[in-house]
């Protein structure tokens, strides 16, 4: 390749020995064109998986277009990175569109984050309107009965504004969720159909439980009072005795309910969701270096390494956007479930079938999503370190120098890597944690049987 040496002048007092010819800008510029297409391709890829999940955050304002618009700019803009030049036809084309694009981009992302505000205002009117409850109750089981539905509704609040908040980009400043989004695409991409599938299935799963669970809310507010009495408990549970006798009151608690149950459900499939999509990531490179090795065939340790650093700086930046939701998961799941199995064993003997079967539900739904939420975490911090399992099935003395020395720092990787995904940072989601979490719920539970 051509080089060329250029002195500057003295009178102009700046020192460069050395400067690009035309063909290694060309190069250059091919270079970065290649790999700028690259990361679109692969971020149209997770466009398409993610489209499912994404539609589903849209419609209950958990989150807007700004993550994926402002990582497609980023990745189709014209001019390059490290002040490579490039022809100023193109970079003058690309600002045009860039021009054209951006009004259309921008309102539409101001609509959705105006759509998601109304939302969380909404949550946090129907929380403060559900704490006026607290007023009416006579005894202790009563605040206990009135703080069910009140941390529920809480809790839906939380989860909407962390992910409302995870999604919120400006202009100098990416999302969290683009953040993961950005790390993700630097990841080698290879056949994503199976990932594509469960993510689908996860949606649908979730939407089926929106509909029920919507269908058997509305039919229990409006339509389940007592003919002899006119005393409606579903209505009275939900909404509480200060307001169980206003239409008005009822109709907009029905009418949030629909938010608070998509925020309740969707954010819960979201967080499987990114976990599988994650681990599914780690699978891959496990299977194909599973295979090489039981293959006898070459590795090459040093891209492998380099992989599994990569892999790591997607689940920190997975972690950063999910360990508040986590977090808010863990302090109020638990306790809602605790209090419910009080209310349910206390009041068990009473003749309110609607009560107990509102508990009731309460403590497997609490159970359930808890226990997705700690599995999937669990299986992403275990996923981290899975090429442990086989590495050390290599035999040293078949590799050179070279490849030696860089699966002994992989291997010290895998030793010393604490990547994984936390509850609100503080402590790392494992198989550990999750016995402890459900040790400590059953044994309350056996608790309050001998109580009883």
């Amino acid at each position: 390749m051509k080089s060329s040496n250029i002195t500057t002048p003295p009178s102009i007092g700046i020192a460069n020995d050395t400067e690009l010819d035309v063909d290694d800008v060309e190069d250059l510029g091919s270079t970065e064109n290649k790999a700028r297409e690259e990361n679109m391709f692969k971020l149209d890829k997770i466009k398409i998986i993610l489209k499912p999940l994404h539609f589903s955050l849209r419609c209950f304002g958990l989150a807007y277009d700004g993550a994926f618009q402002g990582l497609s700019s980023k990745f189709n803009s014209i001019e390059p990175e490290n002040n490579t030049p490039t022809d100023s036809n193109d970079i003058e084309a690309g600002n045009e569109v860039d021009n054209r694009r951006q009004p259309m981009q921008s309102s539409k992302c101001n609509l959705g984050k105006c759509y998601c505000i109304a939302i969380s205002v909404a949550m946090c009117y129907q929380v403060i309107v559900s704490f006026m409850n607290f007023f009416d109750a006579k005894n202790f089981l009563d605040i206990m009965q009135t703080s069910v539905p009140v941390a529920w509704m809480t809790l839906c609040a939380s989860q909407q504004l962390v992910f409302f908040r995870a999604s919120c980009t400006t202009i100098k400043k990416m999302s969290k969720f683009g953040k993961f989004l950005k790390e993700l695409v630097s990841v080698k991409a290879n056949d994503m159909s199976s990932t594509a599938r469960q993510i689908k299935a996860i949606v649908l799963v979730a939407w089926l439980a929106y509909i029920t669970n919507t269908f058997i809310v509305s039919f229990g507010l409006i339509f389940s009072a007592d003919e002899t009495t006119g005393r409606n408990e579903f209505r009275e549970i939900l909404v509480g005795k200060r307001y169980e006798n206003f239409l008005i009151i009822t109709y907009i608690y029905l009418s949030i309910n629909l938010f608070l149950s998509g925020v309740w459900l969707f954010s819960t499939a979201a967080y499987v969701a990114l976990c599988v999509l994650v681990a599914k990531r780690f699978d891959d490179v496990f299977k194909r270096t599973s295979a090489a090795i039981s293959l006898k065939k070459s590795l090459n340790f040093a891209a492998l390494r380099k992989e599994h650093v990569q892999l790591c700086h997607v689940v920190s930046a997975l972690d950063d956007t999910l360990s508040p939701s986590c977090l808010v998961y863990y302090a109020i799941y638990i306790p809602i479930t605790c209090v419910s199995l009080n209310v349910c064993i206390i009041t068990f003997e009473e003749s309110s079938t609607i009560k107990r079967v509102a508990f009731i539900f309460w403590i497997i739904s609490n159970v359930i999503i808890l226990f997705l939420v700690s599995v999937s975490g669990a299986l992403v911090s275990h996923k981290t370190n899975s090429l442990s399992e086989v590495i050390y099935d290599i035999n040293a003395n078949d590799l050179d120098r070279e490849s030696e020395l860089e699966m002994m720092l992989l291997i010290s990787n895998l030793n010393s890597n604490s990547t994984g995904l936390t509850v609100g940072g503080l402590t790392t989601i494992d198989k550990g944690m999750i016995i402890t979490v459900f040790g400590t719920v059953v044994a309350y539970f056996t608790f309050l049987i001998q109580l009883k």
